[in-house]
């Protein structure tokens, strides 16, 4: 017997199917990255909904989380709702933004729809990014570089935690939503039999990192890059070599002279 919250998120499924939002309720979960099969259980009744689908749903459909949760209000947020087609996609803001100064709360106030409806959210015209969930992360520091520079943005997609061993791609950038942090590095697939996964930083001076895959919370595959554009790359090379200049120089300052 599936709980009450279950019977409304089956109620705005099936709605969606009435008007047409939706042609089948494969399609419905693909577009929230969600196994079919597992959705079919959950309208079965044999399963509950989870947080994460329901967030998916609320964010990608436009579902009245006040109706999900309480009973109150229309079922959806949509005011075009009820002329049909794919408004309800198309027209929403499709991406997530999670700045440096909102990584910390992400992580803390994980799975908290409260905290995610306040993140700022934009769209891109890409086809690509039209259906499923993505998120927009800043990048901060070093480690990544010269891949990723701090300041640059990464547009992701996300990995369905449960089936992540059938999806993941070795030697590709991730971000990984870890119990106390939120990291960007490569991805190193394990030996058979090996339980760790390995994330490595591009650049070389940082050491390597090992986690368990039950501690990865959220994962997300970068997809895209949002860099600064350099109006002048030759400004920018005659930038470099004075400030290699500098150092050499400062380094002769400081050497001491060799005695034999």
């Amino acid at each position: 017997m599936c709980n009450i919250v279950t019977k409304r998120f089956i109620s705005c499924h099936d709605e969606l199917k009435e008007k047409g939002i939706i042609r089948s309720s494969r399609q419905f979960a693909l577009n929230l990255d969600y196994l079919p099969q597992s959705l079919n259980e959950i309208l079965k009744g044999n399963r509950e909904v989870t947080v994460d689908l329901l967030r998916k749903a609320i964010e990608v459909y436009q579902i009245n989380p006040d109706y999900l949760f309480l009973g109150t209000g229309g079922k959806f947020k949509n005011a075009d709702f009820d002329q049909g087609t794919d408004n309800i996609v198309h027209n929403r803001n499709t991406i997530k933004y999670v700045p440096v100064s909102a990584q910390a709360g992400y992580v803390d106030q994980f799975h908290e729809i409260v905290f995610e409806n306040e993140l700022k959210s934009f769209s891109l015209p890409d086809e690509k990014f039209a259906h499923g969930q993505y998120r927009c992360f800043d990048v901060a520091g070093d480690s990544m570089e010269p891949s990723l520079l701090a300041g640059d943005k990464v547009i992701c997609s996300a990995v369905q935690i449960n089936h992540a061993h059938r999806n993941l791609k070795n030697n590709h950038v991730y971000v990984f939503v870890l119990k106390d942090s939120l990291v960007v590095k490569r991805l190193q697939l394990p030996d058979y039999g090996t339980s760790h996964w390995v994330l490595v930083s591009d650049n070389g001076f940082y050491p390597e990192i090992r986690i368990r895959p039950e501690d990865v919370r959220e994962l997300w595959h970068v997809e895209l890059r949002i860099t600064q554009f350099m109006p002048s790359g030759q400004q920018s090379l005659k930038t470099m070599q004075e400030e290699l200049a500098e150092l050499r120089k400062t380094l002769n300052l400081n050497t001491p002279p060799f005695n034999h």
